[in-house]
């Protein structure tokens, strides 16, 4: 089924997120959790840590009895301080770590040979999170530092989204198989939100009919068959009970995607080239997961470069252009299709909007780097 216009990339977008609507928060364990989206604020119980604890191994004192201790003026202490190490709460009365070269111990006797300022070394009770203090905003996907920061609020679950998502291989795919396609949206789907995807292909559009019916997912990817062969017929899909939103985007490559509501359920049309799929999936898949989990925003890592030789774009389409890094340079990789042995090559991509002409060879451009899940 050929698409029957090519909307603007911006417009896509607009049209796919008003259509989507957030899953239902369930309670997760933290084990659970990584790549979900918090569903509700998350504050610290208590005071973390609860008591001054040390930041460094050494002789537990008071700051204020050291005042002027140096190697020529030793200090006496009384008693023998108490060696903490790293964790251990601070005894009573005690403000600052001492390095352990700074202490020299006598028989019974001590004395310090340096000074230094109170909580030198110290974490102050509440130093991590005061009690009440918001440690995830509703919103936030709860990477690897959020986890490390309920944990140490003794967080043992969170409200949290996280969609379902099936994805569906149809279509010829002489370039892919066996499911070279399917099996990359799953990947980038699974690193992106950390959602389970079930995975299946469809022999015909009876097949993706069938699949389609039984679906119990949020949401259904679609790789393959979108494009003006006749066994092209992912779109066909939405004639029995479903919606076609559009079918053609303005992005090269990509531009036979599509969008629309089989069933209240959204389902995301993808072409059955690899990087097509993936770059669609860039600038379409992972807004659409966003929308499902109602997350604030997607962290894209750019880095600065120039370009080893230049790109010429066709005003009228968005673009993704794959590169290849070398430093500070960005090496465009092939032309307008990227053969399979080069994916592995992918370190990042040139966004070309409708307007841009593409960038002369020497130029300083933005690469976004792929995802860490590539």
């Amino acid at each position: 089924m050929r698409p029957r216009t090519f909307i603007p990339l911006d417009a896509a977008l607009a049209l796919m997120t008003a259509r989507v609507r957030p899953v239902p928060a369930r309670r997760m364990a933290l084990d659970d959790a990584a790549n979900a989206v918090l569903a509700e604020a998350v504050a610290s119980l208590s005071d973390q840590p609860t008591t001054a604890i040390a930041l460094a191994d050494g002789w537990a004192v008071s700051a204020a009895h050291l005042s002027g201790a140096d190697p020529y003026a030793p200090m006496p202490l009384s008693p023998t301080p108490a060696f903490v190490e790293i964790g251990d709460p601070m005894p009573e009365g005690c403000d600052a770590v001492l390095p352990f070269e700074a202490v020299t111990v006598i028989g019974p006797f001590a004395q310090a040979t340096a000074d230094l300022a109170p909580g030198r070394g110290v974490l102050p009770a509440g130093g991590h999170a005061r009690a009440g203090a918001i440690l995830g905003e509703a919103g936030a996907r709860i990477g690897p530092g959020l986890i490390a920061a309920l944990r140490s609020a003794r967080v043992e679950g969170v409200q949290a989204r996280r969609a379902r998502i099936h994805v569906i291989t149809t279509g010829g795919h002489g370039l892919g198989r066996p499911d070279t396609t399917g099996a990359l949206i799953s990947a980038m789907i699974e690193g992106h939100c950390g959602a389970n995807v079930e995975h299946d292909a469809a022999d015909g559009p009876e097949d993706l009919a069938r699949l389609l019916a039984s679906c119990a997912a949020d949401a259904v990817f679609v790789v393959g068959g979108t494009g003006e062969g006749p066994s092209d017929q992912s779109a066909a899909a939405f004639a029995d009970g479903g919606e076609l939103v559009f079918h053609g985007v303005g992005l090269v490559p990509g531009e036979t995607s599509g969008f629309g509501l089989h069933a209240g359920r959204p389902m995301l049309l993808l072409p059955g080239r690899p990087d097509a799929a993936f770059a669609a999936f860039l600038v379409l898949g992972r807004p659409l997961l966003d929308a499902l989990g109602e997350a604030k925003r997607t962290i894209q890592s750019v880095r600065p470069a120039r370009l080893a030789r230049k790109v010429v774009s066709a005003p009228g389409m968005a673009e993704i252009r794959f590169v290849r890094l070398r430093g500070a340079v960005a090496e465009p990789l092939a032309g307008p299709a990227l053969p399979l042995g080069l994916l592995g090559s992918i370190d990042g991509y040139l966004f070309l909007p409708p307007e841009s002409e593409g960038h002369p060879e020497g130029a300083e451009v933005a690469v976004h780097l792929v995802p860490a899940a590539w």
